[in-house]
């Protein structure tokens, strides 16, 4: 079974392609660098009022990132071992770590990985990793991976931090295949800029991010439907902070999506009703 929704309607805004006439850096932390990234990822009538508060978050995570590695990344070397369960999930996602992280439970993975068609050439990459619990997943179910993050403490030693909210980091990687779950505050920079490209990509977000739209988002959102590559999985159980998630799928053609997303009838399935005006 298939739920079918709407959404208020709302102009169509451009989907910005982020090619080399897109920035190698902005500078998040300062009005001017999410001003340049909005207008470029996902143009809309953002306010100065959010833009000043995303500005501002992203100058206090850098400096309390900062601050935590500078004291040595204090509960790094006492991490449980994988997998998380949801209880470990949760307590981890409570605690401080320089910087805001949010463990997505194996349900919510497993969920995602049993909707989906593999290949065995595919190159998974999950640029937010955060704690691994992702990639934990998706290992286990003989997928390989390259999990970063830009916290030192938790990307992979090869690579070292990787800051997936600026494009020269997005374009160093040629994974075909993302799954991941970027900071939540972040999002609409996150998504189109990781999306681009990319065979697939999985992004698990809230439940809010997807029904509660800001206009320029769901401008962005219809689009994809109307192209055909977009599709919604709602997250069986809640996440590790109490509350119902999605995955945010996004591909590059409607054929990839067609054949890549298994023929269910899973009623977590859920369509975005491009249409609707």
């Amino acid at each position: 079974m298939c739920s079918t929704w709407s959404h208020h309607a709302d102009d169509d805004a451009a989907v910005a392609q982020v090619d080399n006439a897109t920035p190698e850096h902005w500078n998040l932390a300062t009005y001017e660098g999410v001003r340049a990234a909005t207008s470029t990822l996902m143009p809309g009538p953002w306010t100065p009022q959010h833009i000043t508060k995303l500005a501002r978050y992203v100058s206090r995570q850098q400096n309390a990132l900062e601050e935590y590695v500078q004291a040595g990344c204090p509960g790094t070397d006492t991490m449980p071992q994988h997998p998380f369960t949801p209880t470990i999930s949760a307590k981890l996602s409570a605690q401080q770590w320089g910087t805001q992280i949010v463990a997505t439970t194996p349900n919510e993975t497993q969920q995602l990985v049993s909707v989906l068609h593999w290949l065995p050439n595919d190159d998974i990459w999950d640029p937010y990793s955060g704690f691994g619990s992702i990639s934990a997943v998706l290992r286990s179910e003989g997928r390989e991976v390259t999990a970063t993050d830009i916290h030192p403490a938790f990307s992979d030693r090869r690579h070292g931090p990787v800051d997936a909210l600026q494009p020269a980091e997005i374009r160093r990687f040629t994974a075909n295949v993302i799954v991941t779950s970027p900071i939540f505050k972040l999002l609409d920079i996150a998504i189109p800029l990781a999306a681009e490209g990319r065979e697939l990509a999985c992004f698990h977000t809230p439940l809010h991010y997807v029904f509660d739209a800001h206009p320029a988002r769901r401008a962005f959102l219809k689009k994809l439907s109307k192209q055909g590559r977009l599709h919604i999985l709602l997250c069986r159980d809640k996440g590790p902070l109490g509350r119902r998630n999605v995955w945010v799928i996004i591909s590059d053609s409607p054929l990839t999506l067609q054949r890549r997303i298994k023929a269910t009838d899973d009623s977590c399935t859920m369509t975005f009703a491009a249409t609707h005006d």
